[in-house]
């Protein structure tokens, strides 16, 4: 079951940078909102990999 959770969560944060950065291409963000993506990008990376190792 936690497994099943910790990919719905990687997923999630995988799809909510994308859809940050398809979103702001409609302005110009600042350098410091970019960030935001790039932190979710990473973090449901490393979810993936974590459950990878665990599996």
């Amino acid at each position: 079951m936690w497994r099943f959770v910790g990919h719905l969560a990687g997923l999630g944060n995988i799809l909510a940078a994308c859809w940050l950065v398809l979103r702001w291409q409609e302005g110009a963000p600042s350098p410091l909102a970019w960030g935001v993506p790039v932190l979710l990008l990473a973090q449901g990376a490393f979810v993936f990999a974590r459950l990878r190792r665990a599996a």
